[in-house]
């Protein structure tokens, strides 16, 4: 088992035909410096789980999906868990959280997928930046921001 890479994003949604950042029919809005600002957006993730093994052929088993989020300082200040069936061999999350729920500052968040009947996990972890600053950096003009 293991997770692809966690990918960070200001919106995530229901893909239209011929949009381009799609995955598994989300659009998944590049975020390539992982950074948000209050009033701008969501801190939402996508990340998928492959090699889930259904013990003695029972599509029905289940795993656990942490979400650890830390302080810059490595304290651990929100761990969410929630259980899932295994959809087959391959599973495609994404989760919103409200970016106000974070203050100005660094964070990582580690996700960790514990297969309940094989004991297998495997985990990943992706750092970001909360900024309180209303203005995103997507919306600036190259000219604008070198000023």
């Amino acid at each position: 088992m293991c997770i692809s890479d966690i990918q960070l994003s200001q919106h995530i949604k229901p893909a239209k035909e011929g949009e381009p950042y799609v995955k598994n029919q989300r659009y998944i809005e590049p975020n390539p410096v992982r950074t948000f600002a209050h009033g701008l957006g969501d801190v939402c993730v996508y990340f998928e789980v492959y090699n889930l093994m259904p013990e003695g052929g029972d599509d029905q088993t289940e795993y656990v999906a942490h979400f650890i989020f830390r302080h810059e300082d490595g304290k651990e200040f929100a761990h969410l868990k929630r259980q899932h069936k295994k959809p087959g061999t391959t599973a495609a999350h994404s989760i919103k959280l409200p970016v106000e729920h974070f203050l100005n500052g660094r964070y990582s968040l580690t996700v960790r997928i514990e297969d309940q009947d094989t004991r297998q996990i495997a985990e990943t972890t992706r750092d970001f930046t909360v900024l309180d600053w209303p203005i995103s950096m997507n919306e600036l003009g190259y000219d604008q921001f070198i000023r």
